[in-house]
């Protein structure tokens, strides 16, 4: 992955984290937060994972963010300067509820 492409994905993810943070009223009881970006070589799309405590409202989470996909959109397109704002699509990251199920194995392992 190039030098640029990396700059660029750290940029939407800071911007989209400001947008989070500053303008986005999400259900209480829950965090939501970035946990990367992967943007298309063509800087016209790009994928956005989610990762969501507690776990079991990934669903809810993620489905109040599309909702607002429109005005998160202009409100990045609004923060970058890029020729084209990518389309974003969000996705549930699941790495923390993985590595949990993990160390549970391992724990239940070690206590036999």
């Amino acid at each position: 992955m190039s030098d640029r492409l990396l700059q660029v994905n750290s940029l939407i993810a800071q911007s989209l984290g400001e947008i989070f943070n500053e303008s986005l009223e999400l259900p209480t009881n829950l965090l939501a937060t970035i946990s990367r970006v992967e943007t298309s070589a063509d800087l016209k799309t790009a994928n956005v994972y989610i990762s969501v405590l507690p776990f079991a409202m990934t669903t809810e989470a993620l489905s109040h963010i599309i909702r607002q996909r429109k005005f998160i959109q202009r409100e990045l397109g609004r923060k970058i300067k890029l020729k084209f704002t990518p389309v974003i699509t969000y996705k549930p990251d699941d790495t923390e509820e993985r590595v949990s199920h993990i160390n549970r194995i391992i724990d239940e392992a070690n206590a036999s």
